[in-house]
């Protein structure tokens, strides 16, 4: 899978953090402490570091409560599905379910 680029993550995007070694909802704090710790250094290559994508897997749809949808065959990742549901569907944002 390839690495997520900066342009590719907004506030609410989920991905597998390096620090933490688990799945996190980038938060507007997240972005701030990323740009400071990049200090002048490429930004892009930063993120490529600590941030990774999630394979997107039905659990995830289920999740999301979007188990039954088409989506395009080149969405990998997580955060690639919820950009692309974000603008298919006029700016609605994925949030995840109850678990049941």
């Amino acid at each position: 899978m390839k690495a997520i680029k900066a342009n590719e993550l907004r506030i609410g995007s989920w991905y597998n953090s390096t620090k933490f070694n688990q799945p996190i909802m980038l938060a507007a704090e997240d972005i701030h402490e990323m740009v400071s710790r990049a200090e002048g250094a490429n930004i892009e290559c930063y993120i490529e570091e600590i941030v990774q994508p999630i394979q997107l897997t039905e659990q995830w749809l289920k999740d999301f409560g979007v188990q039954n949808i088409k989506y395009p065959k080149w969405i990998k990742a997580v955060h690639e599905f919820q950009n692309w549901y974000y603008y298919k569907f006029e700016k609605k944002e994925l949030t995840l379910k109850d678990n049941e």
